[in-house]
């Protein structure tokens, strides 16, 4: 009865030179740590770019798309609020309601101004 079976894998206490905190402590350039490396060729990342490219003549227009800038307007309290409501109803967003609303009255004043 003195043959022991032996176990599967590495005995990691085996080595008698190392022993204690000084396994757990040893450096990674001793052991094989089986890490895979990444590949060279890495895949492009997912999702919007960081930065936008574009010539940026204002600051109102910075983190915006080519052609959108931003705007302030003071409107009354229950103009702003039926334009909430209807966008809600229309499943739209504000702004793309508002400039619906701004083209379409640019296009009959000026259709009008013809006249």
């Amino acid at each position: 009865m003195s043959e022991k079976k032996k176990r599967l894998g590495d005995d990691p206490f085996a080595n008698k030179s190392i022993g204690g905190l000084d396994l757990l402590i040893s450096s990674t350039t001793e052991r094989d740590l089986n890490v895979k490396e990444t590949p060279t060729t890495a895949k492009p990342k997912r999702g919007r770019p960081t930065e936008i490219h574009r010539n940026i003549t204002k600051t109102s227009q910075s983190g915006l798309r080519e052609g959108l800038t931003r705007a302030t307007f003071i409107i009354r309290e229950d103009t702003l609020d039926q334009l909430k409501a209807r966008a809600y109803t229309d499943r739209k967003k504000l702004k793309d309601l508002v400039t619906e609303a701004l083209d379409y009255y640019l296009k009959n004043a000026k259709a009008e101004g013809d006249k």
